[in-house]
């Protein structure tokens, strides 16, 4: 498929970013005599250049050689290889449009190039390792997202008009695309947003935009923090809830095995979830990693996380008590807990989130790193029924501030006021057991 536009990416970030963000502060078209006069010019130069993350980096310079951005990922390594196969170190482009509402510049080649945008060619794929797994896990992410994409495809050829049906195709594709950083589906992604473009309904081609704008907002440091975070969080726990832990153990796995097999794992993948999460994350987004091999990574991550746990476990209940005092924590969180539940002050499940956050601001409590760790020894309490990760991720998500002041998003003067008296109560029945 030849693109006739090359997406440019990373602009409010180069050495044009104070120039180009008030432009995308407008929300409103911007003409091309703007973008002339405040870049000096419209015309530009693609040209490999550094990038942490990507190594097939193509970088945007204006005349003036300044750095403007980036050409989007899948389009720079079909563009580098143009320019190695041709001996070229650079070509020459068009600022065509710039889209403020999404932040995306694009530009159309001089005449005398032409990109193919075959992603297909850029996706590592490492069919032998890990090749002996007991059992890999596809996340829901990824066949919802295959499903989806078969189905707004077949949708968009069959449909001479807008309908409800062709929106909804649409929301689930843009739903799931974010959720996975594999490159299995960019190909089908591009095919799909070609489609969209060239569609004779205005309603598609106007989301068109939109798909554009979430597959390359897939590797946004706001996107990376929320997958990390919740995401990747929440695959774990489900792993961790079915057999797979006991499947691999059955199978003579250990803890040394699987993370031995993990540091064989492509671009030290392995290393970088050991130094820095949302860096790993990033940098397995810009592997393009194939399904399979992207499956298997997240497969043995999962069965290590669950090992660690199982083992931080044996290793508390194997542990002599040192001190009564050990105990006397767990004894408050209890009673305190009880007594909520008496006064009626836990009205909803999720109402657990206010207790954890109250914690882990509270001096002198218990803290908790991540809510699988409270919910873990809450139950390991006998306190019950708890809620799910996923409930407590939703509400917490939506909370602004500091206890006894917490607000959030889109509730009433009412219901934050009673939010905060749970906290309010749990902290005084803690400290005073009544």
């Amino acid at each position: 498929m030849n693109m006739n536009e090359i997406i440019i990416v990373g602009s409010r970030y180069g050495e044009l970013a104070s120039v180009v963000k008030p432009l995308y502060a407008m929300m409103t078209p911007v003409t091309q005599r703007d973008i002339k006069e405040k870049l000096g010019g419209d015309v530009v130069y693609l040209s490999p250049t550094e990038n942490q993350f990507d190594d097939d980096a193509v970088g945007v310079f204006t005349v003036s050689q300044q750095l403007l951005g980036y050409v989007w990922m899948y389009q720079s390594y079909g563009l580098k290889q143009m320019l190695r196969n041709s001996g070229k170190r650079y070509v020459k482009a068009q600022i065509s449009r710039m889209n403020t509402t999404f932040g995306l510049l694009m530009a159309t080649s001089d005449g005398s190039w032409t990109l193919d945008a075959n992603v297909q060619d850029n996706t590592i794929d490492a069919p032998t390792w890990a090749i002996d797994l007991p059992e890999v896990l596809t996340s829901m992410t990824s066949q919802s997202l295959t499903l989806g994409l078969d189905l707004l495809s077949d949708e968009l050829r069959e449909s001479a008009a807008w309908s409800d049906r062709l929106r909804q195709r649409i929301d689930n594709v843009l739903r799931h695309l974010p959720l996975d950083l594999s490159a299995s589906h960019c190909q089908e992604c591009m095919e799909v947003y070609r489609q969209m473009k060239q569609s004779t309904i205005a309603e598609v081609r106007s989301h068109s935009e939109l798909l554009l704008q979430t597959l390359v907002s897939r590797g946004s440091q706001q996107q990376m923090e929320w997958w990390t975070e919740h995401w990747l969080t929440d695959f774990f726990a489900s792993a961790a809830s079915g057999d797979l832990l006991r499947l691999y153990e059955a199978d003579g796995w250990t803890l040394e095995r699987v993370e031995e097999l993990l540091r064989k794992a492509p671009e030290r993948l392995f290393q970088l979830y050991l130094v820095n999460k949302y860096r790993f994350a990033t940098s397995l987004y810009y592997s393009r990693l194939s399904q399979r091999t992207y499956d298997r990574l997240l497969t043995l991550l999962a069965v290590r996380e669950a090992m660690l746990a199982k083992q931080e476990t044996d290793t508390t209940e194997k542990r002599e008590p040192e001190a009564e005092e050990m105990f006397s924590d767990d004894e408050r969180i209890i009673k305190a807990v009880n007594i909520l539940k008496v006064e009626g002050v836990l009205k909803h499940m999720y109402d657990y989130t206010f207790v954890m956050q109250l914690m882990n601001e509270t001096e002198g409590l218990p803290h908790y790193d991540t809510p699988q760790s409270f919910l873990k020894h809450f139950a390991q309490l006998g306190i019950a029924p708890l809620p799910d990760v996923s409930s407590i991720n939703r509400i917490f998500s939506k909370m602004v501030g500091k206890f006894p002041n917490w607000t959030f998003v889109g509730k009433d003067k009412t219901e934050t006021v009673r939010r905060n008296n749970v906290g309010r109560r749990y902290l005084n029945a803690y400290k005073n057991e009544k």
